[in-house]
């Protein structure tokens, strides 16, 4: 199974951060550290990672991080100022005709949420989407 996080945007709605939002860290881990620590202790094998803005960052970071034992594949959108669907777009040809789980680089979440995503049936040419009722908790 694999996973695509997208890390290609600016973050524009994070002021005053220096770090490309995906290696914020919340309590010393970068959001996208912790996202991907989740995916894997999910089984999770590969990590299709699409990156655009500050790529080069974001690549070489995660490229020495020691906490990541999953393979990670780095897909490039030059396009990276559109929506969200091009870059999932980008990371068509890396992901084949499998499934794939999807999250964006900055979502918080535990890999029981992935486990229980991979034990659900999912529709011939479907999707199954995790989504938070308690929003405003």
């Amino acid at each position: 199974m694999k996973a695509v996080l997208l890390a290609a945007g600016a973050g524009s709605r994070l002021e005053g951060e220096t770090l490309p939002k995906p290696l914020v860290p919340i309590l010393g881990v970068p959001l996208i550290v912790r996202a991907l620590v989740q995916f894997q202790r999910a089984g999770v094998e590969e990590a299709i990672i699409v990156v655009g803005h500050r790529g080069d960052e974001i690549r070489a970071a995660l490229s020495r991080e020691p906490r990541l034992k999953l393979r990670l594949t780095f897909v490039d959108n030059p396009e990276w100022r559109k929506k969200n669907g091009v870059s999932v777009l980008a990371a068509r040809d890396a992901v084949g005709n499998n499934e794939f789980f999807l999250s964006m680089s900055d979502h918080v979440f535990e890999a029981a949420l992935v486990s229980a995503l991979k034990a659900t049936p999912c529709p011939e040419g479907g999707a199954v989407l995790a989504i938070d009722r308690k929003i405003d908790e």
